[in-house]
């Protein structure tokens, strides 16, 4: 909440268009913010390498990269919908008691609860056709 009041919204595709407007105060605070939110996700991937522990990833693999082509098609268009994106759905509106982000939340966590059924209900199903093969 402190880097949305002190920096605003700092979307990449904000601080693209800053960059090539030639607003280099606003890019490089944004860069830093970038860059210390890409220390944050790589830092249990940079302690385990310092620790000498095996550092693995994930295979990619075709299906997965539809699945993640998909699903990012699917929060793109869902953001669409949601006035002012979802840093100011969240951190803005939903302290106001805006009535309509209550709706998106409720939206949100309703497809989420329904994906996550689906797919418990699909892997228990793949389980049970895979025990009577066997």
């Amino acid at each position: 909440m402190l880097l949305f009041v002190l920096n605003r919204a700092w979307t990449y595709t904000d601080t693209l268009a800053d960059l090539a407007q030639g607003h280099v105060n606003a890019t490089a605070s944004r860069g830093l913010l970038f860059g210390a939110l890409l220390l944050g996700v790589m830092s249990a991937w940079i302690t385990r390498a310092m620790r000498g522990e095996p550092v693995s990833g994930t295979r990619v693999t075709p299906s997965l990269l539809l699945r993640c082509l998909c699903g990012g098609t699917l929060m793109g268009w869902a953001s669409l919908m949601i006035p002012g994106g979802n840093h100011s759905l969240v951190l803005v509106a939903m302290p106001l008691l805006r009535p309509y982000v209550w709706v998106a939340f409720a939206a949100m966590c309703i497809a989420i609860g329904a994906v996550s059924l689906w797919r418990r209900l699909l892997h228990a199903r793949r389980q049970r056709e895979i025990s009577e093969l066997a």
